[in-house]
């Protein structure tokens, strides 16, 4: 099947929620950044970082429509958890008032499952208090949204992205 490239980063690679079956649909790869689109952002992001303080990182996904933050492969909260609880909340707030649609928030392990190996942990691990992981629409329909969808996704995204960063203003 290939590699899962949210299993390929450094942060837990080749724990939980990954395996080391190339048929698996969670495939981690041969070793940690071995996606050259993985190796691409963390390359940037760590050359950036010499010069600049990234504030906010977000892995978009789709379709499990909901908002994760970290931890998704070990068990403990982060230190500031009640802060990426309100920027859930925040987000989930701002997306129900377009569209009537909820995306629920939480801790990566205990909201979806366990995974490891993934850029919103990577992210977390290297010092980016807001990292995330967004899952766009839909369940219902995987990674086959109806056109009539989109332009819905993307208001209700929109909004709940401003208010994420309102949040994270008010909360350095």
């Amino acid at each position: 099947m290939g590699v899962d490239p949210n299993r390929n980063w450094d942060a837990g690679f080749g724990g939980i929620g990954s395996s080391s079956d190339p048929c698996s649909n969670i495939y981690r790869g041969p070793y940690v950044h071995s996606e050259i689109e993985v190796k691409n952002v963390v390359d940037y992001i760590t050359e950036r970082s010499k010069i600049q303080k990234f504030a906010y990182f977000n892995d978009i996904h789709a379709a499990a429509l909901m908002m994760l933050s970290p931890y998704g492969y070990k068990t403990e909260y982060p230190p500031d958890y009640e802060d990426h609880m309100g920027m859930g909340e925040a987000f989930a707030n701002a997306a129900l008032a377009v569209n009537g649609t909820y995306y629920p928030y939480g801790v990566t392990y205990e909201i979806i499952y366990p995974a490891s190996g993934t850029a919103l942990d990577w992210g977390y691990d290297i010092g980016i208090k807001y990292s995330y992981s967004l899952e766009l629409r839909d369940p219902k329909y995987s990674f086959l949204l109806p056109e009539r969808f989109i332009l819905p996704t993307a208001k209700e995204t929109y909004a709940g992205m401003v208010a994420s960063f309102l949040y994270m203003i008010d909360h350095p």
